[in-house]
């Protein structure tokens, strides 16, 4: 059989052929049919037990049962060379291969620098996106993380995150249809029927979590939130006159509108306990961030055709993470404790806010993430 040919033989089959032949009573046939395997491959074996094939005086069975040295094509880095890849990768890894090769001046193809990489145990990927920290934003994310660090679940239960979000009518871009190559663009077939003179719209959404206290949604009723809108439509009506927020701290980001006058004045006048060490930049630690991301990636695909149907969706989904206890800020789409059990889901519902339950008990891990990077980001 010719050698680029041949099949490769294992060690183990290697050395249960030398132990047949080492009987010396069995033929080749014999030691053949007895491990299934060809007899030219017996054969071969046997000759490199005995130093036959010219390459060994047979001496040395063991060595003889091993692979032999491959020539091959010779690499085109030496370790001199491969360590110098590592350095660089190591001290920028956003460089590219083609960028290494370059800075190196390496007498090599593109593809192995790669394979340098990959042997060194680096691999390729899309890197993490999270915004700017500068330096004032690692010392108050630090102050906030050593300030609670001693906060366990039980603690961060009693905390209703809070935050708003911009849902659009669009998922993953507009939609997308398929024609027969040819055919007519605007044929009434394959032309939306959404009205107006846009078909992308937005809708802001103020929403708040917590384990102990509410689940709400509310949908904010003009394109621009301010102060105003914010104490007479959500912190009065949500917090204050529903008693959600007794005993509980509320949590909010810093824009303008949270730590307006209005605003400070309307929680210290009503009793409302709220956290003035939240930092800038502060997003992965509210864990609303999750849920927003969870609501985009189970409407992905959505394509609403009016702002109606588009909060019918975010709350449709709302409702699924937080079942039960959930229900709309509205008084017509209230969904109280005692009526949970009447809530349909899919296979998506999460029952008994195991969902949040979750997002509250990582928090511990959060913080103490971000004292031991010293204001640095965590994964969620």
């Amino acid at each position: 059989m010719n050698k680029s040919t041949r099949k490769y033989t294992s060690k183990s089959l290697r050395q249960a052929i030398a132990l047949e032949y080492s009987r010396g009573d069995v033929t080749e046939r014999e030691i053949a049919r007895k491990l299934s395997v060809a007899p030219s491959t017996v054969h071969f074996w046997i000759r490199r037990i005995d130093g036959g094939d010219g390459c060994g005086d047979g001496d040395d069975e063991r060595d003889s049962l091993d692979d032999r040295p491959k020539t091959g094509r010779p690499r085109k880095t030496d370790g001199s060379m491969d360590e110098q890849i590592k350095a660089l990768i190591t001290q920028n890894p956003f460089l590219s291969a083609n960028e290494i090769r370059a800075t190196l001046g390496l007498p090599c193809k593109v593809q192995t620098v790669r394979n340098r990489l990959r042997e060194a145990g680096f691999k390729s990927g899309v890197p993490a996106k999270k915004p700017f920290l500068r330096d004032e934003h690692y010392t108050a994310r630090l102050r906030f993380a050593l300030n609670h660090l001693h906060w366990d679940v039980d603690r961060w239960s009693n905390v209703i995150f809070s935050d708003e979000k911009i849902f659009c009518s669009y998922g993953n871009g507009p939609p997308r249809i398929w024609r027969p190559v040819g055919s007519d663009r605007f044929e009434e077939r394959y032309v939306s029927s959404i009205e107006g003179k846009s078909k992308r719209f937005t809708i802001p959404v103020w929403g708040c979590v917590s384990l102990k206290g509410p689940c709400l949604i509310h949908r904010i009723e003009r394109k621009t939130l301010n102060a105003v809108y914010y104490v007479d439509n959500i912190l009065i009506p949500i917090l204050v006159d529903s008693g959600n927020v007794e005993d509980l701290v509320f949590m909010q980001d810093n824009s303008s509108i949270h730590t307006s006058k209005l605003t400070r004045a309307c929680m210290e006048n009503n009793g409302i306990d709220y956290m003035d060490d939240y930092p800038a930049k502060g997003a992965d630690i509210n864990p609303i961030e999750n849920v927003w991301g969870e609501i985009e990636r189970r409407l992905s695909d959505r394509f609403a055709a009016t702002e109606d149907s588009l909060y019918e969706m975010i709350k449709d989904v709302w409702v699924q993470l937080f079942d039960p206890p959930v229900r709309d800020d509205d008084a017509d789409d209230a969904i109280e404790r005692d009526d949970a059990d009447d809530i349909e889901g899919d296979d998506e519902t999460v029952g008994d806010n195991d969902y949040i339950k979750k997002l509250i008990g990582s928090l511990p891990n959060r913080i103490e993430t971000i004292a031991r990077k010293l204001g640095g980001w965590t994964k969620y």
